[in-house]
C-alpha cells in the first residue's frame, strides 16, 4: 500500500520536531489534507527566552529532511501589540499574531540552506524594524497534485 502525502509530511515534520525537542525547544505539528487533495503541514517552534532565532534556524537546518516533490517556506510570528498600527495593517494575522512568511520554494538540498538563511534575514529585518523577537518560528510544507507553487500564507489580499 502506498504511503499518502499526508503521512509522509507528518512523519517528516514529527521527526524534525522530535530532534528539536531533544534540544529543548517546544514544538507543534499540524498537517491538513485539503479538499483539492493538496496537503499543508506546519511545524511551529516556540522561541524561548535567551535563545536567538538564528539558533533555531541553525538547528532546524541541521535536522531538516523533507519529502521530495514538496514545497516549503519559513517565517515567524510576532505579538501584534509590540508593533506599530501601520505594521498591523501591513501583515496578515494568525490567531491574533502577525504572520511574516517567505514565498514557497521547491524542496531540495541546494536551496534548503539558502532559503533558511533568507528567512533568518527576513526575521532579522523585522527584529531591527520592530525591536522585538519572534514568538514562533514556522516551517511550512505543501504538496499539491498540480505541482504548482502555492500562495504564500499570511499575505494580505489587495482590495
Amino acid at each position: 500500500m502506498a504511503v499518502s502525502w499526508k503521512d509522509k509530511i507528518t512523519r517528516s515534520l514529527k521527526a524534525l520536531a522530535k530532534k528539536l525537542e531533544a534540544r529543548g525547544y517546544a514544538t507543534r505539528v499540524l498537517v491538513v489534507r485539503n479538499s483539492d487533495k493538496s496537503v499543508d503541514g506546519e511545524l511551529r517552534v516556540i522561541v524561548p527566552r535567551g535563545t536567538s532565532e538564528r539558533d533555531i534556524m541553525r538547528d532546524t537546518l541541521m535536522d531538516m529532511r523533507l519529502p521530495k516533490g514538496t514545497w516549503f517556506a519559513a517565517g515567524a510570528r510576532y505579538a501584534p501589540d509590540t508593533v506599530s498600527p501601520e505594521a498591523r495593517v501591513e501583515y496578515a494575522t494568525w490567531y491574533g499574531k502577525l504572520d511574516v512568511t517567505q514565498w514557497y520554494a521547491r524542496t531540495n538540498r541546494q536551496n534548503r540552506a539558502e532559503r533558511l538563511n533568507d528567512a533568518y534575514g527576513m526575521i532579522e529585518t523585522m527584529h531591527k524594524r520592530w525591536r522585538r523577537k519572534a514568538l514562533e518560528i514556522v516551517l511550512r510544507i505543501n504538496y499539491n497534485p498540480k505541482d504548482r507553487r502555492p500562495d504564500r500564507k499570511g499575505k494580505k489580499k489587495k482590495k
